[in-house]
């Protein structure tokens, strides 16, 4: 790009990429993927979504240092090409009577489990932005961490979210994706405590593991549950509308935490952001129960 106004528009063009890959991904999923393991087919996504962001900085970092700072941005185009080339394989979708089974008879946009789903995921987005927004600040002013710490922090909540997500997606298919979900919280919400609570380094990069994983957890069971609750005929713009709302509570967590940041206290902006994502699990809680089991204890398919 020649001048930095012309990146930020290629920016913004990817970003609409981006966010369409993000809702048709989820859809293909939600149309092919056996019922039974919703829970665990969106954990298998989180999870690659996961290794692809541990990957792709340490490899943008070393092609940037090994050529220039352009090699990058063309290794992002050619995965990018890549990734195209691949979904034209993808095998067509057919939405099977059990997809349509369910809350087929609303006929409302937005019902009671829609409108649950949609503030759940609107709190724990601005618990995201909370943290991003405030985390790196507090770990390099207050504790005296250098960026290399900071970012094995990151890494610590990618590998949870590998190593222990699809196995907890494969138990909320078994034991209930809304239990699962309400639980997930707790973990996610720690790991702020604990880091403005002082706690040793190495219970500090636990609880960041189990944050990964619970991450996962939370949003396979929570993609299984707006699958179930819309009719196949409205998936697709359900799912455009939860998650543009979604990305609006990144938003406002960011500015909510920037706000806390300069008028209050750095510590107080995490401890927020903890407690909106456990706030995002609990209202789970007047989510309708599901209507049958998640899965079939009688036919379950083992990795």
């Amino acid at each position: 790009a020649p001048t930095a106004t012309a990146l930020i528009g290629f920016r913004a063009i990817a970003g609409f990429g981006a966010g369409a890959n993000l809702v048709s991904a989820r859809l293909y999923v939600a149309q092919v993927a056996d019922r039974a393991r919703l829970s665990f087919a969106n954990s298998i996504i989180s999870a690659a979504s996961s290794a692809g962001n541990v990957a792709g900085p340490a490899i943008g970092g070393l092609l940037a240092a090994a050529f220039t700072l352009r090699a990058p941005f063309v290794a992002v185009a050619a995965t990018s090409a890549v990734a195209f080339v691949a979904a034209l394989w993808l095998p067509p979708t057919r939405i099977t009577d059990v997809h349509e089974a369910g809350p087929a008879e609303t006929t409302a946009f937005i019902d009671r489990s829609v409108l649950v789903l949609l503030v759940s995921n609107f709190l724990l987005s601005a618990g995201f932005g909370g943290w991003i927004t405030s985390y790196a600040p507090y770990a390099t002013a207050r504790l005296g961490w250098t960026t290399l710490e900071v970012g094995v922090l990151f890494t610590l909540f990618a590998i949870g979210d590998i190593t222990l997500g699809p196995w907890i997606g494969r138990l909320a298919d078994r034991t209930g994706r809304r239990r699962i979900a309400i639980a997930a919280g707790f973990p996610v919400a720690l790991f702020g405590v604990a880091l403005v609570g002082g706690f040793p380094r190495v219970l500090l990069y636990f609880t960041a593991y189990l944050a990964g994983a619970g991450l996962t957890a939370f949003f396979s069971s929570w993609y299984a549950l707006l699958t179930i609750a819309v009719p196949a005929a409205r998936r697709g713009r359900v799912f455009g509308v939860v998650s543009a709302i979604g990305n609006v509570g990144t938003v406002a967590g960011a500015l909510g935490a920037s706000a806390i940041w300069q008028s209050i206290d750095l510590g107080l902006a995490l401890v927020v952001a903890s407690c909106a994502a456990l706030a995002a699990s609990l209202t789970l809680i007047f989510l309708p129960s599901e209507r049958q089991p998640a899965g079939n204890p009688v036919a379950q398919v083992s990795l």
